[in-house]
């Protein structure tokens, strides 16, 4: 794995939506993310796992 792994901060910066919105996504599990470290640790997604779940919601919302 060679990409850089981005904070909650950057996702919802990079989606354009709340840090609150993308906290509720990884609490249900919609994104997929890592922990790093001891105990509840930091979250971090990896890019191409974002990529996917946009992709894969766009693909909903194109047959609604």
């Amino acid at each position: 794995m060679n990409e850089k792994l981005m904070t909650m901060k950057d996702v919802a910066l990079y989606m354009q939506t709340s840090l609150v919105s993308v906290r509720r996504m990884v609490a249900r599990n919609e994104l997929t993310h890592i922990r790093i470290g001891k105990g509840r640790g930091s979250i971090r997604i990896v890019p191409s796992e974002l990529e996917k779940y946009i992709k894969a919601k766009s693909e909903v919302t194109k047959n609604v």
